[in-house]
């Protein structure tokens, strides 16, 4: 399960929204909620393309997609 809380907070500091986030990733903003419930889960590709969107620490990618 993803930290959901803690990659929301990401994507507003980064003031992008969520369709744009999507857009950067290849992804439709529909199945990129679907992963942040938890319905569907992010690939390696994906975690990948959101920290190089967001920008992310290899610490942020850790505790938002491994504990």
């Amino acid at each position: 399960m993803i930290n959901a809380v803690m990659l929301n907070e990401k994507v507003h500091a980064s003031n992008l929204t969520v369709t744009k986030l999507a857009k950067a990733i290849g992804m439709h903003r529909r199945t990129y909620y679907k992963k942040l419930k938890g319905e569907r889960y992010f690939v390696l590709g994906e975690i990948w393309e959101i920290r190089k969107a967001l920008n992310l620490t290899k610490e942020d990618v850790y505790n938002i997609f491994i504990t």
